[in-house]
């Protein structure tokens, strides 16, 4: 029987894990948090539902979807409301993508620059041909330059402020001038082609069906990983503080890019030139719960710079799922940039409760008063973010890595972040390994 240590308990180590289990192999798993999931993590309190880490997902990611059905968690899946809103003048504006004309009738954007969005259009026509939502960097040749140099060249400044801007700030908690185009097109690609959906109990229920009949060992500090002729060696330090070393016929690589780095002495020539040029936004998150209902149907808020430099987006939960608060109520999560997250990182959790509650309650006035639930939560290593000339890193490093070395390297930061990202390259890498050390 062939062996694998898997080390990280995110959906991209749990799907690799998942299926070399069903193909028969022995596996362990090494977690260092205290619970499974990586950054899909769900949290109960006071009668609210959030999710900590990830917070959505669509019908287009087919990997997440095609995993979801095989465990059979169809039943779990939630349609999310189709409406989305940007904050401008301090006020909601609406769209709903299942009614296209209320973008040709929101007051978001003025006439002119709706019209400048022909050429967002004509350019993403362009683009989209090359690009594979399993392998986004295979597209890197679109990776030419920074978002905000694309925006002020193709688009004007008012599209740069009021649409641009806030979808990067949605989508990677950073700003347009440190992200690539690619992102965004990539991104818009698949806008249109997608319904938002979450899952009854909050998306770690994906992680915990992969994660069911796995030896997972949590609390668990992987300190070094080796490789010889015939096998891998892992050390790690077990809940009592102990050292101990593990033996494998193969070790996955799952954990956040510069954890692997940390681990493992090949990785940096591995990854290189990806391990120059990575970088990583902060995730923080303040969850609130109000005992009121907001008055907007929207799934979220996106902020432009020019409203809050250091709010990037309110997620509404409760138009989410309706197992997110009870009927009534409001559970609102508010996401940070990590360009201006200083500031907020620095403060205690009341303080930074008690500043976040406020912004919100300026723009949604219906719910103050009426918290009842708070949380906060702080990933030191949050999103990859795909700077300009990142996929193309990311493209040299997918092209020469051996799919037959006996350490292999599962995570998001292979493609662009994102859940359907980790479960394709968990599916890779399992796919891989079996072929390679069947016999």
């Amino acid at each position: 029987m062939k062996s694998a240590i898997v080390v990280g308990a995110g959906l991209a180590g749990l799907t690799t894990a998942y299926r070399l289990n069903k193909a028969g192999w022995k596996i362990t798993i090494f977690e260092a948090r205290n619970q499974v999931g990586g950054r899909a993590v769900s949290v109960s309190k006071q009668g609210y539902l959030f999710d900590s880490g990830a917070v959505g997902t669509g019908t287009v990611y087919k990997d997440y979807m095609g995993l979801v059905e095989e465990l059979g968690l169809s039943d779990r899946v939630v349609k999310a409301s189709t409406v989305a809103s940007t904050v401008r003048d301090g006020r909601l504006h609406e769209i709903d993508s299942a009614k296209p004309m209320t973008a040709l009738t929101s007051k978001l954007l003025s006439f002119g620059s709706k019209l400048k969005m022909i050429n967002l259009m004509r350019d993403l026509g362009k683009v989209k041909p090359y690009l594979d939502i399993r392998d986004v960097a295979a597209a890197s040749q679109f990776d030419d330059e920074t978002t905000e140099a694309y925006a002020l060249r193709r688009l004007n400044p008012e599209l740069l402020e009021y649409f641009v801007e806030p979808m990067i700030r949605t989508l990677n908690l950073n700003r347009a001038r440190n992200n690539s185009k690619l992102e965004l097109m990539n991104a818009l690609a698949g806008l249109f082609s997608t319904t938002m959906i979450t899952l009854k109990g909050g998306l770690v229920v994906l992680a915990q069906a992969l994660a069911k009949g796995l030896d997972i060992q949590c609390n668990t500090k992987v300190n070094s990983v080796k490789k010889f002729d015939d096998h891998v060696e892992v050390s790690f330090s077990d809940t009592s503080g102990s050292t101990v070393t593990a033996r494998a016929d193969v070790c996955v690589l799952a954990t956040e890019l510069p954890h692997a780095l940390e681990i493992y002495a090949a990785a940096r020539s591995d990854l290189s030139p990806l391990a120059e040029i990575y970088q990583c936004n902060r995730g923080l998150c303040v969850h609130l719960g109000y005992k009121a209902a907001t008055h907007t149907k929207a799934l979220m808020a996106m902020m432009p710079p020019s409203e809050n430099k250091e709010i990037s987006l309110f997620f509404f939960e409760h138009n989410k799922g309706p197992d997110r608060a009870p009927p009534g109520h409001s559970m609102i999560t508010v996401f940070f940039d990590d360009t201006a997250a200083d500031r907020p990182w620095a403060l205690s959790d009341e303080a930074l409760i008690r500043d976040t509650a406020a912004n919100v309650e300026k723009i949604l006035p219906e719910l103050a008063g009426h918290l009842e639930m708070s949380h906060v939560t702080r990933w030191p290593l949050g999103l990859t973010n795909p700077g300009p000339g990142s996929f193309k890193a990311i493209h040299a490093v997918n092209q020469k890595l051996n799919p037959a070395d006996r350490v292999q390297y599962a995570g998001d930061y292979r493609s662009t972040a994102g859940q359907n990202s980790a479960v394709a390259c968990g599916n890779n890498v399992a796919r891989d390994l079996i072929r390679h050390f069947a016999t």
